[in-house]
């Protein structure tokens, strides 16, 4: 049988014909997310001024509670006081939710923007987790931790969520949960009031909620604000540098490891 050609005869290819290209990429954003993380931080102090007047209005209410007897006219003032304070409340937090969802879908799209490579979420579904039952337990957390380290280095991202803190992260994450447990608590708990002690144990109960949801709101735009200003200041950085491995002979991109060009065959080698 005979042998082909090329395994009989030595086929002269050109010599050393490899080129290196290095290039700056400057990061930039695919949407700027200054205004909404404004609008986010807002949102967030407005919930947390809110807070505070709850406190406030459940003291009261505690306190008219607690009294021997009370003229209906001050029971009918406290429950159209509660009554405003609950729907403010109802309306802030929803705006803060949407406003907050707006954020992480384009913190996560910028991120995709600066280059980063092999990101898990795509920014549809950097929100859908937190509506998967059981999924948004752990999901979101793994979201917002993937934004975390690709703002600080989108280069070396994968690398460095092993050893890098990611602390701030779960720190919101776990307070996170606790608030949704809690709100759960408080939530059956106002849905079975009969008695003036019912009626006192859950007014003790949202007291302690909204006491707990102060430092859990300082986390949360701290958590904003820590991943803008990273974001930001790769925007405002030098870029960074790509090399590239090109055949002289075709300009075809080769690997740094390649011996030949796969288009011309050119000798690659030093």
């Amino acid at each position: 049988m005979d042998e082909g050609l090329n395994s009989i005869l030595e086929i002269d290819k050109p010599e050393n014909s490899e080129k290196t290209v290095i290039r700056t990429e400057a990061y930039h954003y695919l949407k700027d997310p200054t205004s909404l993380t404004n609008a986010v931080k807002i949102s967030y102090w407005i919930v947390f001024f809110i807070c505070i007047f709850g406190i406030i209005s459940n003291i009261i209410q505690l306190d008219l509670i607690n009294k021997f007897r009370i003229t209906r006219a001050e029971a009918e003032a406290n429950d159209t006081r509660q009554l405003i304070i609950f729907i403010i409340a109802i309306i802030a937090g929803l705006t803060n939710r949407v406003l907050f969802f707006m954020w992480v879908y384009r913190a996560n799209l910028n991120c995709h923007g600066f280059n980063a490579q092999g990101m898990q979420f795509t920014p549809g579904w950097s929100v859908g987790w937190f509506f998967i039952p059981f999924a948004n337990l752990f999901k979101p957390y793994q979201v917002i931790k993937e934004i975390w380290h690709v703002s600080d280095d989108p280069q070396e991202w994968e690398k460095n969520q092993y050893s890098k803190s990611s602390t701030l992260p779960a720190l919101w994450w776990g307070l996170w949960l606790l608030s949704g447990i809690f709100s759960m608590v408080s939530y059956f708990v106002s849905r079975s009031i009969h008695t003036r002690r019912e009626l006192e144990t859950s007014t003790v109960i949202a007291i302690i909620g909204d006491i707990i949801v102060l430092p859990i709101i300082m986390v949360f735009i701290a958590l904003v604000k820590n991943i803008f200003e990273r974001q930001d200041k790769l925007v405002k950085s030098g870029g960074y540098t790509t090399t590239e491995y090109l055949c002289s002979e075709c300009n075809t991109e080769v690997k740094e490891t390649d011996k030949f060009c796969s288009k011309c065959g050119a000798n690659l080698e030093q």
